[in-house]
């Protein structure tokens, strides 16, 4: 037997109207605002990474004095845009209290993973052994955590992780049969160039010139246009280039 009938329901509807017109306009306008903040969010960050490129002191601008940006974003997100556009610039001192900021902050996953990704390509490239080591430390047990690790994606995620500890940091001479066998198996000639230029500068700590030489030249080869290009130019030229 149905516990209401129709004259039950009616009595409710009745009785309740106003509530239940108020419940559909609050969703109505909840459901609106959601997609405001949605299409703005959108909008801001094509801007903003536009910004980026072409100009990084507007850019930072932005994000410091642009109050909308605070009802766009979490204060997290505004903290990691703020440490892309320092890294960006060249500005140390600020991108290390960026760092020092977001190691306090609550991070979303996906968040978390991009900031320590970056946390341990900052002091990487500036030589720092105990940050890089503590930022792959992080970053592989912040995964595992997750229980990521099982996934393909994420296991090249901690397998990159570790060879930048091997490459820069340790020089481990002996990782270089690992990379000659990375290199050969992948299709992009990006990730295989990179490779290449990582065998190149174990080489450099081996003492083997030839071997140097060769991975070079077929970095050059695959990392044209990128980033690495003039870096590898003048390690073809002086070697040393290499030890930096």
């Amino acid at each position: 037997m149905s516990m209401f009938n129709v004259d039950t329901v009616g009595e409710f509807l009745q009785n309740n109207w106003g509530y239940l017109l108020g419940f559909v306009l609050m969703s109505a306008i909840v459901g609106i605002t959601l997609r405001m903040l949605s299409d703005a969010r959108t909008h801001s960050v094509k801007v903003l990474d536009e910004l980026l490129v072409s100009n990084v002191d507007l850019y930072l601008q932005r994000l410091r004095d642009n109050r909308r940006l605070r009802w766009v974003f979490r204060k997290s997100v505004i903290e990691f845009m703020m440490l892309k556009g320092y890294i960006a610039k060249g500005d140390e001192n600020n991108a290390l209290q960026c760092i020092e900021n977001l190691d306090k902050m609550k991070l979303e996953p996906q968040e978390k993973l991009e900031f320590l990704e970056t946390r341990l390509s900052f002091f990487a490239q500036r030589n720092s052994a105990e940050q890089t080591v503590a930022s792959r430390d992080m970053l592989v047990d912040f995964l595992k955590r997750l229980k990521a690790d099982k996934t393909e994606k994420y296991r090249e995620i901690i397998e990159e992780a570790d060879a930048i500890v091997k490459v820069y940091i340790e020089k481990d001479v002996g990782f270089i049969d690992n990379l000659k066998q990375k290199a050969s198996v992948t299709s992009h000639p990006v990730v295989r160039g990179v490779t290449q230029y990582r065998i190149a500068r174990l080489a450099y700590h081996k003492g083997d010139e030839q071997l140097t030489k060769k991975y070079l030249l077929r970095a050059a080869k695959n990392l044209k246009g990128t980033s690495f290009e003039a870096t590898i130019d003048s390690a073809l030229r002086d070697n040393s280039v290499l030890n930096q």
